[in-house]
């Protein structure tokens, strides 16, 4: 986090000139108490903000909470004037997401609720069982703060069954009056596009899609490639339509990972050029994931339009002109090839100043590059935005997102960089508890595995660094962020060598006199929860406790629930590729599942698991739970209500951090 002094040392050394903070954006407080589960799980004070297209006006979203009752509200302030009182809008007791300027002169604010006006809680009924589901929706205000209207909000009948009517599609640039909206229509069943007026709500109907489509992407307002998902939701199907035609053309099915997020083939946006769209891909012959143009006419890949050796490109970062100015990549931090040469010497002057322990992320930037807002975190900072303006080289704080996680209050984080056993570079990412002295250890791997750490606020390291354990969160082979060749490494390598790499980063540690002897654990969530139970197969003296959140058990089981989708589905042909084909590979499947070797285990397991999870079906920890049992061995099995695989309510997280904090502690404290 950065500090007042801090940032004046830096402004009279470099270009960044630091401007006192408006005193509506909070302070931390200060203090060095480590934090408890309700500091950590506290929804966040300011939960965004954003920049008009002309530069001259920021909308920062906030909220209030005083037990059940919420009070979100935005701060509408001036860019020249910001030590002056801002306008306050009042959006009411609702959660609120995110805001966007839909013009110079209106404001779009997300929002959702989970009880209706008598207290009812929101969802599907079916029997006698209610699925709770938050409702969603989208309100456009004045710049004033006056004229609020919920979009799509006129036909009462048909709000109070659909679900979500929040999707902006296209921000429809030079037109200040519409935004392009995904909706469903129940007369037509299908999804469809609305135009919407941002000033009174109203919309009319300008594409339809299908029953199961989820998005399109579109260029200046047309629709030029569609997402459809599978009847199991397990993977989607692209259709493209080039300028000028009628009909869809196929162009390919694309598994959806853990994240959401598409491996092989993801469109981030629009070019200048009519028919070409910008796609994050891994193609033949790269060594790592790229920003390549993909032509809708001849569905082909173009060149390479940002990339880096032996690291992943994971995103665009677009003006209001949605012309693209910077790829997003991480090595251990954020960090950006521009786009615009223009903006990279700024952008690390602003990095400089926030300090070299925070990722330093552009979030919104007005039409002439002027003026732009970046969001800082780190495992030291929870959270911040910032305002810069190119001219005047002026930093100013604009929102503290939990201003109660005081630096001084979190546990710092490092890059460890460690030699495997057989000699393959690591990096691995180990928290330090504020307390002195060899501390009990937990080893923490990431889920995906198609996924990777890096240094970042992380809940769970800070509360597992708040009572005194140090966190180890490795890279292993398989991860992605460093390149095709680190990731292929893992393929079908589960069960051995994603497993040695763990053990070699907790050796590593180990040797390095930090640990207290015979004091660790392993928690880890999807396939890091298959990696804690697989840990402790492989290594029964090591671990006094081991946690899976929402992990993998049963590998024959977990293909043969992405097979349900189709022999040809994306989902299930990947993970042939990286576990293994069940038609050859059968045995070693089986060895490599942990219901099948559960006689291995010795130490406690406690399992936590979704009953409404899509992506690891509850059935996986229902059944390590019984093969535990059959041998005999020390388990519980904690099923969350209405839980899915992740994204877990504030409530939700926090009892999945008490059960694995109380169990963990227990391991440590015999």
């Amino acid at each position: 986090m950065i500090t007042r002094r801090k940032l004046v040392a830096l402004a009279a050394a470099g270009p960044v000139v630091l401007a006192g903070a408006p005193v509506w954006a909070a302070e931390a407080a200060s203090g060095a108490t480590p934090p408890t589960l309700d500091d950590l799980t506290r929804p966040r004070a300011v939960l965004d903000a954003a920049i008009s297209p002309l530069g001259d006006r920021i909308a920062i979203l906030r909220e209030q909470r005083e037990g059940d009752r919420r009070l979100a509200y935005v701060l509408l302030a001036r860019t020249a004037d910001l030590r002056g009182p801002p306008i306050q809008a009042v959006i009411g007791d609702y959660d609120v997401h995110r805001v966007q300027w839909a013009s110079n002169d209106r404001l779009l604010v997300w929002f959702s609720f989970d009880k209706t006006a008598d207290g009812k809680k929101t969802g599907i009924r079916a029997g006698a069982r209610l699925y709770e589901r938050s409702v969603h929706r989208l309100m456009a205000i004045g710049a004033d703060g006056g004229n609020p209207v919920v979009l799509l909000g006129q036909d009462r009948s048909a709000q109070s069954y659909i679900w979500n009517v929040s999707h902006v599609v296209d921000p429809l640039v030079g037109d200040d009056d519409h935004i392009l909206m995904q909706v469903w229509d129940p007369d037509l069943y299908a999804n469809t596009l609305q135009k919407v007026n941002i000033h009174t709500g109203k919309g009319e109907l300008h594409e339809r899609g299908s029953e199961r489509t989820r998005f399109w992407y579109t260029q200046n307002g047309v629709a030029m490639l569609r997402v459809d998902e599978s009847e199991l939701g397990r993977y989607t199907r692209l259709s493209a339509r080039p300028p000028g035609a009628r009909d869809w053309q196929f162009v390919r099915k694309i598994r959806r990972n853990d994240f959401s997020q598409y491996d092989d083939f993801e469109a981030v946006g629009a070019t200048d050029e009519a028919g070409v769209l910008l796609v994050a891909t891994m193609a033949p012959g790269d060594d790592a994931r790229t920003i390549r143009r993909f032509d809708l006419r001849t569905l082909t890949l173009g060149e390479v339009v940002a990339g880096q050796a032996e690291r992943d490109m994971e995103g665009v970062f677009f003006d209001k002109g949605l012309s693209p100015l910077a790829a997003a990549y991480t090595d251990d931090r954020t960090q950006y090839q521009f786009l615009d040469p223009a903006l990279a010497p700024h952008y690390r002057a602003v990095q400089t100043a926030i300090g070299a322990d925070a990722n330093v992320l552009l979030h919104d930037i007005d039409l002439a590059r002027r003026r732009f807002i970046v969001h800082a975190s780190g495992a030291t900072e929870s959270g911040a935005f910032y305002l810069y303006d190119r001219e005047t080289r002026q930093l100013d704080l604009i929102g503290r997102q939990a201003g109660w996680l005081a630096s001084e209050r979190l546990a710092p984080m490092e890059a460890l960089r460690i030699r495997a056993r057989d000699g393959v570079d690591l990096t691995a990412y180990l928290t330090r508890p504020l307390a002195a002295g060899p501390r009990p250890l937990v080893v923490m791997p990431h889920g995906g595995p198609h996924a990777r750490d890096g240094l970042s606020f992380d809940i769970f390291a800070q509360a597992f660094a708040a009572r005194g354990w140090l966190v180890l969160q490795p890279n292993f082979r398989g991860s992605s962020g460093y390149g095709r060749a680190f990731a292929e490494a893992g393929h079908r390598r589960w069960a051995d060598r994603m497993q040695e790499d763990v053990e070699d980063c907790v050796a590593h540690v180990v040797a390095s006199g930090a640990v207290a002897p015979g004091k660790i654990a392993i928690c880890g969530a999807s396939y890091g929860g298959y990696a804690a139970l697989m840990g402790g197969i492989r290594k029964p003296d090591q671990y006094r406790r081991i946690v899976s959140i929402a992990g993998v058990t049963d590998l024959p089981d977990l293909l043969s629930y992405e097979r349900e989708d189709g022999a040809d589905s994306p989902s299930y042909l990947y993970f042939v590729k990286t576990v293994g084909d069940p038609a050859t590979d059968r045995e070693a499947l089986k060895r490599g599942s942990p219901t099948e070797r559960a006689a291995e285990l010795t130490a406690p397991v406690l399992l936590i698991h979704g009953d409404l999870d899509g992506v690891v079906p509850i059935r996986q920890s229902r059944a390590m739970a019984a093969s535990l049992k059959r041998e005999n061995r020390t388990a519980r099995l904690v099923e969350i209500r209405n839980g899915g695989h992740g994204g877990w309510e504030p409530d939700v997280l926090k009892q999945i951090l008490q059960e694995t904090t109380a169990f963990i502690d227990e391991g440590f404290s015999g």
